[in-house]
């Protein structure tokens, strides 16, 4: 079965995974806002869930976990609430 994560463009995946990276090496707390503020937004089939899909990878592994919840600050967001994660120490 095709995923989000599947159609994505390989040059926005990759620039979404450093910044991940960078997120959780830096030890604080983040969220997928502060990913798109850097990387927009993928123009792909699925695109609405690829960036949910990286992060919940990353905690499925263990290396990050949740620790408030906090409203988005994407105008399209409609100041939804969202996960704030921060590395696993």
């Amino acid at each position: 079965m095709a995923t989000a994560l599947d159609a994505l463009q390989p040059s926005w995946r990759s620039m979404a995974e450093s910044v991940i990276d960078a997120l959780i090496c830096s030890g604080t707390v983040w969220t997928a806002d502060d990913v798109r503020d850097v990387v927009g937004e993928p123009h792909a089939t699925g695109s609405a869930c690829a960036l949910g899909g990286l992060i919940g990878g990353r905690y499925r592994r263990g290396e990050i976990v949740p620790v408030a919840v906090v409203t988005s600050r994407q105008p399209q967001r409609h100041h939804g609430l969202l996960r704030a994660w921060q590395a696993v120490r």
